[in-house]
């Protein structure tokens, strides 16, 4: 699986994304305040199960989603047992840098899958 600047914790989304506050009640019908329970069964970081290897990219500049929700949810899956690997866009904003990532992703040998030849990833 790829996880490409998505969230991970909807409960710590509130102040630390320039919409949340305006997205997330709308989604989950109701305010964290009122709606706890809804957003942790919408947070991809409470159904961490260990079947499903996983790539996630993001951006240390994301405004939309805090680059530390990809970090919480690689720590879960690898605690969990899960292979998880993140690849970190140093001064990327939200969305993908296509042609920089591109670049990255190459296949240094025809065939081989690019995802296996980050540098990060064994």
């Amino acid at each position: 699986m790829v996880n490409v600047y998505g969230p991970s914790d909807f409960t710590k989304s509130y102040g630390k994304s320039v919409d949340a506050h305006e997205v997330l009640p709308l989604w989950f019908g109701g305010k964290l305040e009122t709606h706890r329970q809804r957003h942790i069964v919408g947070s991809p970081l409470y159904w961490v199960m260990p079947n499903a290897a996983t790539l996630c990219i993001h951006g240390t500049e994301d405004k939309y989603v805090a680059h530390e929700q990809a970090v919480w949810i690689v720590e879960k899956m690898k605690a969990a047992g899960v292979e998880a690997e993140l690849l970190t866009l140093e001064g990327a904003g939200h969305g993908l840098p296509v042609p920089e990532l591109l670049k990255e992703l190459k296949p240094k040998r025809p065939g081989k899958c690019p995802i296996r030849q980050l540098p990060s990833l064994p």
